[in-house]
């Protein structure tokens, strides 16, 4: 089997701000949380955006893996960028085409370069077009990608008024937006040209609470998707360390930002005695309806606000003493960054969250 090249992360997470230059690279391991130099705004209280960053990793027949920089090859990005959240269903005359903001792809051919996506253009019936611009792309000194989301902007050129939230309301855009990472490289050690696996790129809106991540996170949306596609089998086996403790961890971290009854979740770990493993499972809400009231979520009206059902078997599991408990403690950011570069490409592609209504671009 000859060596595969692939961009990491499969899925990276942009988000948007509107300090116009100032940007930091967004968390890529498990655990890491994003600390921009002199916080997330700038001296005028502007948001930063947080950068996606790409890697192309060449994955051996040994099973090592090695990072591909401009020392090693001639590297060419290009990424399509859309923004097709206006043609949603909410009662549009338009047609997808006109409410689809779409610049086209972009493309860099080196290190240090930048392309923006500036030419979209959102059309209203009654109103004049509008352009939205959808950010940019760089590249660094070691030609890896950086891609920026938009400024956060939003609006109704016919002035129409909100029916209630975003998503219900017609005549409205953003610059929200997702698209394709895909890459071309030339080896300098042979010429050779091999084929490289794309990637996928979002950019959401500012994570406000940085240092909390979702009870149910991208990855596991994305794990669920497959599952129920019939891409991945189900899983049958429980780690408490992988599968059980994040969820209880992410779950009581939502005391900073749900009212909760003090001493609710203030459990030890590891969680072990049969009482109340039975009292944190029963007070989950059941994937497909019913339960009771556990995780502290809002539901977009899609009982998006529960376990996936690969979650809630995993709590089920470690309900009835069948989850695997060796080596149970969770391992801190500090000690993923110091793992080789096999784990690491691993660990970009987990433990990412986003926002709805996004990944709902077909191009690429």
């Amino acid at each position: 089997m000859a060596t595969v090249y692939k961009i990491h992360p499969a899925i990276g997470i942009a988000r948007v701000g509107n300090s116009p230059e100032e940007f930091f690279v967004g968390p890529e391991r498990i655990g890491e949380r994003p600390n921009p130099p002199g916080g997330f705004k700038d001296a005028r209280c502007r948001v930063k955006r947080q950068a996606a960053r790409f890697r192309i990793f060449a994955h051996h027949d040994d099973g090592t893996i090695e990072a591909i920089t401009k020392a090693k090859a001639d590297i060419t990005w290009t990424v399509h960028l859309v923004s097709s959240k206006a043609p949603n269903n909410r009662g549009n005359t338009e047609s997808a085409a006109d409410l689809t903001i779409d610049p086209g792809p972009r493309t860099l051919t080196g290190p240090d370069q930048r392309q923006e996506f500036d030419t979209g253009v959102v059309k209203f019936i009654g109103a004049s077009p509008t352009t939205v611009p959808l950010g940019e792309i760089r590249s660094d000194n070691d030609n890896h990608l950086l891609v920026l989301g938009g400024s956060g902007q939003s609006g109704s050129p016919r002035g129409d008024a909100l029916s209630g939230y975003f998503w219900a309301s017609k005549g409205w855009f953003d610059d929200i937006s997702d698209g394709s990472v895909n890459a071309t490289i030339k080896l300098k050690s042979d010429g050779s040209t091999p084929a490289v696996s794309g990637a996928w790129v979002i950019a959401a809106p500012p994570k406000f609470a940085p240092y909390l991540d979702n009870v149910i996170t991208l990855y596991d949306r994305v794990v669920q998707a497959m599952v129920d596609g019939g891409l991945l089998p189900a899983p049958n086996q429980t780690s408490y360390t992988q599968d059980v403790y994040p969820i209880l961890q992410r779950a009581r971290d939502t005391e900073w930002v749900v009212t909760i009854p003090a001493g609710a979740m203030a459990w030890p770990d590891p969680v072990t005695s049969d009482a109340l493993r039975n009292a944190i499972f029963t007070s989950l809400k059941a994937p497909g309806g019913g339960g009771q009231d556990m995780p502290q979520l809002n539901d977009s009206g899609t009982l998006d606000d529960r376990l996936t059902a690969v979650q809630y078997a995993h709590m089920k599991r470690w309900n009835d003493n069948r989850a695997e408990w060796t080596g149970w403690r969770w391992k801190p950011a500090s000690e993923v960054r110091s793992c080789r570069a096999s784990k690491q490409a691993d660990s970009i592609r987990r433990g990412r969250s986003s926002h709805p209504a996004i990944m709902s671009n077909p191009s690429g």
